[in-house]
């Protein structure tokens, strides 16, 4: 990084640090192939890690999962286990719907749950049945 008006060159450091060459040149080229110099992914690494937590630093640096999406996938989760309780409701009254009908009491009327539209074509439809069309 060059000395500039943000960063005054007494305000720079330079690292020094040993590493395999074979590894080094194939980290260079693949930094290349994605438009980084090895300067820069130094940079980003050193931005992330005084940015975040040790958790998500050590994730990183073991590539493993981060929090983030750590949480997502609990999220995900989460939501699978209300829709199935949602379900399991949904069969629960279907079942007591059913049971009504078969000790011979008529459907519960669920008309407060549908919208304009489907009470219009609920009452369009019986008026049909009513004069026999349907």
């Amino acid at each position: 990084m060059e000395a500039t008006v943000e960063h005054p060159k007494s305000e720079l450091t330079q690292m020094n640090t040993r590493i395999d060459r074979k590894l080094k040149e194939r980290g260079d080229a693949a930094l290349a192939r994605a438009g980084f110099t090895p300067s820069q992914a130094v940079r980003a690494l050193w931005k992330f890690a005084a940015e975040h937590e040790p958790k998500e630093i050590e994730a990183l640096l073991r590539g493993e999962e981060g929090p983030d999406e750590a949480e997502s996938q609990d999220a995900a989760s989460k939501l699978q286990e209300i829709e199935a309780f949602w379900a399991k409701c949904d069969e629960i009254v279907d079942g007591l719907q059913n049971r009504r009908v078969a000790a011979g009491f008529s459907p519960l009327d669920d008309s407060n749950s549908l919208s304009d539209d489907e009470l219009k074509e609920r009452e369009w439809l019986e008026r049909l049945e009513e004069r026999e069309i349907a």
